[in-house]
């Protein structure tokens, strides 16, 4: 990256190290900025370090005083804008600029101002390619210099309420380790809690803690397809009316249908049974870039058909017992190997158990038979599958011990309360895309040079 990327005249400001995540400081332009290094210290720590930025004076003397002497933090976060593709230079409004401007006083911005606290800030967005072309080859005018200072300074405070907002809400931080299942261990689901404290303080903030994390997984989800390198699968196990399909339409509300599939599996066809157990559920694997649900999965074979041995009869196996632990030892080390092969060829697996006790079952049943507006819900199958309900358990907790692994675990997720449940979901998949350590794709030199020989043609 050219060093005059933020202007042709420039001048270097010494490097300061960012502000501790988490500072309090509430005005952009202040010392050590540290609004704007709390959110891209945030979100790109292992590069703040490298940067590299000459700034141009205009910008400081152009009425934003974002950049001025003792501030080069600032400027290495623009630079990490820049580098990072982060923001999109179209995603704040005019306005945006001309409210800074008009409130601006003494060097420094007040976080209340209009143009802040009114103007939501777009999600992260990749830049344009021709934008794309002008900032790495550093011709940028003084106005989108200012543009791209505004964009970054109202990304970051979006980011600061966000979480300020979000720990306001939550009673305690959720955890992913609580409800993973460590490899090799034997589960026994009655230690395991069906409800917990709540993480949410009231329904209202349940709402809002919701909606945040719904933004930021559509915004992970984008980095996902961008990047191109990974996909993910979300499987969900339970019994009837632990709120699967709640989970699933909640928490993933905010996906772009386009990268994310949903597939229910139900009872085989008669394709399927002609078929080995796992030749369904791989025909409907996501692609790279792309998020796959499954409700229910290949696991209904070490489930239901555990319990209900008699469903082996119609998928014309070899003369194999019911009753033989080799049958069901070589269905866990089937799946166990699927798993390892996915995983190794890009596939994240994150899977779900929702624990529901009988008790809230129970009374989930009575709600869908007493509301009408539930009546549609209610099946008499799931009432007659309660009769065997220590039998899906002990098939659950053997299932569970012998496939959950460290690179695809299983979560058991406590149901008795829904909201709580989307909650921990959604933390758990952020986490897990989280670990990815995803990028934006960049363009090499060549492919730069190449695009501004197409701009300037398209210019004439």
């Amino acid at each position: 990256m050219p060093d005059d990327v933020l202007g042709v005249a420039s001048h270097e400001q010494p490097a300061q190290a960012a502000a501790p995540v988490g500072a309090a400081n509430d005005e952009i332009g202040g010392p050590g900025c540290s609004l704007l290094d709390d959110a891209f210290a945030s979100l790109r720590p292992e590069r703040l370090d490298q940067a590299r930025v000459h700034v141009d004076p205009g910008v400081a003397s152009g009425g934003l005083g974002l950049v001025q002497d003792g501030l080069a933090s600032t400027a290495q976060i623009v630079n990490q804008v820049l580098q990072s593709r982060l923001i999109d230079l179209r995603g704040n409004p005019r306005g945006l600029v001309d409210d800074m401007h008009q409130k601006q006083a003494g060097g420094k911005l007040s976080a209340e101002t209009n143009g802040f606290s009114e103007r939501p800030a777009r999600g992260l967005a990749s830049i344009d390619r021709h934008e794309n072309a002008l900032v790495h080859t550093g011709v940028l005018p003084a106005s989108m210099q200012l543009h791209l200072l505004s964009c970054a300074a109202a990304r970051a405070l979006q980011i600061r309420r966000s979480r300020k907002r979000a720990g306001a809400n939550l009673t305690h931080r959720i955890r992913s380790t609580d409800f993973r299942v460590p490899p090799l261990e034997k589960v026994e689901l009655r230690k395991w809690p069906t409800r917990i404290a709540p993480v949410y303080r009231s329904k209202r903030s349940y709402q809002k803690l919701l909606e945040a994390h719904v933004q930021e997984l559509s915004e992970l989800q984008d980095l996902l397809y961008a990047c191109n390198r990974y996909a993910l699968l979300v499987i969900f196990q339970a019994m009837d009316t632990a709120g699967k399909d709640g989970a699933i339409k909640h928490v993933m509300s905010g996906v772009n249908p386009q990268g994310c599939q949903v597939f229910s599996f139900k009872h085989p066809s008669a394709e399927e049974l002609e078929h080995d157990f796992l030749w369904r559920a791989t025909r409907s694997l996501p692609e790279r870039g792309h998020i796959g649900i499954f409700n229910r999965s290949y696991y209904e074979e070490v489930l239901i058909v555990r319990v209900h041995p008699q469903i082996l009869q119609a998928e014309h196996l070899p003369q194999v017992s019911p009753d033989s632990a080799s049958l069901w030892f070589n269905r866990y080390r089937s799946i166990a190997n699927l798993e390892a092969h996915l995983h190794a060829n890009g596939t994240r697996i994150v899977k779900f158990f929702l624990h529901l006790s009988r008790a809230e079952q129970r009374k989930r049943l009575l709600e869908r038979i007493d509301d009408p507006c539930k009546n549609w819900k209610f099946s008499r199958a799931d009432v007659e599958e309660r009769r065997f309900w220590n039998r899906y358990m002990q098939a659950y907790e053997e299932a569970l011990s012998a496939t959950s692994t460290a690179d695809c675990p299983w979560y058991v997720v406590p149901a008795d309360d829904k909201r709580n449940s989307r909650l921990i979901i959604s933390s758990i998949i952020h986490d897990t895309l989280r670990s990815l350590r995803m990028t934006y794709p960049k363009l090499d030199g060549k492919q730069r040079r190449d695009l501004q020989r197409i701009r300037r043609q398209l210019a004439q």
